[in-house]
């Protein structure tokens, strides 16, 4: 009779908490939506109200269209608090799911908003410059509230680098847990894995030739959005992704791991060797143009690729092909 007595209880306890995680999720996308709202609105009011490169035009969109930028000033805010509440609820959601992901989670998106709150502060300061000139020092309004401005736009690429790491987590929980579409989670850690940082200390030899390439200036596809003492962060705009053609899953000093949804090539955006072997899966692995590596697959699946090395291969950069062994199961008793 116990075990029948427990069954019922069991089950309304499964019940509700089902119904708290409902209630959970719905509770974070309102405001994660809420922070795509808010932030497509700024992004329309600022480029009306903010000049990057005239601070004459900034002010006299300050004082004629004061009401449009103080209108600004709120979704601003706005967004601070539904970014807050989204870092909130996420940690909420996921920590069941993965207490390390949520704490990331927590502190990135946290740190995003009070990015946003301080350059709340400068456009409230803007604002404030604008409407009584004694404010400015030297009499200049206009470079001070463009001042106020490029520092308001910094503090944006600040949090803009807190919120592209919050992804990575983010992503992670969607690819591991089973809850989520596992496609959506690698597109979120791909979003998030686009920033390259360079410290203030002695780097590896492997990373010689990147420093070399920053000291010149950084390049057209890297733009510098933190500095601190000790480190220096740049944005890769808009990130390629590692393979085409099929999932980078794995990428280590030693090699690869990639899945293929059908049969034909996939490129992976590796610099080419001819040591590279295929470990796991049916096809070839050849040089692609650019210096990158490519897969020949003919079967769908997951490819293992690490180095093999062969002194016949230094001399020969041809295709290197591998087929897995097909196993056989007999039908006999």
């Amino acid at each position: 009779m116990q075990a029948s007595t427990d069954a019922p209880s069991v089950a309304i306890e499964g019940d509700l908490a089902s119904a708290h995680e409902r209630r959970s999720a719905r509770a974070t996308g309102a405001w994660y939506l809420g922070v795509a709202i808010t932030g497509i609105a700024l992004l329309v009011i600022r480029a009306t109200v903010y000049e990057p490169d005239h601070a004459a035009k900034t002010l006299r969109n300050l004082t004629t269209d004061e009401g449009l930028a103080r209108l600004g000033l709120a979704v601003e805010l706005a967004i601070v608090v539904t970014q807050a509440l989204a870092a909130v609820w996420f940690y909420k959601l996921f920590r069941p799911i993965n207490s390390v992901a949520a704490w990331a989670l927590g502190v990135f998106g946290m740190v995003n908003a009070v990015a946003i709150l301080a350059s709340s502060a400068a456009v409230a300061t803007a604002l404030e410059v604008a409407a009584d000139t004694s404010l400015a020092p030297g009499n200049d309004t206009a470079a001070t509230t463009q001042l106020l401005f490029q520092l308001s736009a910094s503090l944006w690429s600040v949090g803009a680098l807190f919120f592209g790491l919050w992804l990575i987590p983010m992503g992670w929980v969607a690819a591991t847990s089973g809850r989520f579409p596992r496609a959506l989670g690698y597109i979120l850690v791909a979003g998030g894995v686009g920033y390259v940082a360079v410290p203030r200390a002695p780097l590896d030899y492997a990373a010689l030739g990147e420093k070399r390439l920053l000291k010149k200036g950084p390049p057209r596809y890297l733009e510098k959005v933190f500095h601190s003492k000790n480190w220096t962060v740049y944005a890769v705009r808009n990130p390629s992704p590692l393979a085409i053609g099929g999932k980078m899953v794995k990428l280590t000093p030693q090699g690869f791991v990639v899945d293929a949804s059908a049969p034909g090539t996939v490129l992976v955006r590796v610099h080419w060797t001819p040591y590279w072997s295929i470990e796991q899966g049916t096809g070839c692995v050849e040089q692609a143009p650019g210096g990158y590596t490519m897969l020949d697959v003919t079967t769908p699946g997951r490819f293992r690729v690490g180095i093999d090395f062969s002194p016949v291969r230094a001399v020969s950069s041809g295709p290197r092909c591998h087929q897995d062994p097909v196993i056989e199961y007999g039908g006999g008793r």
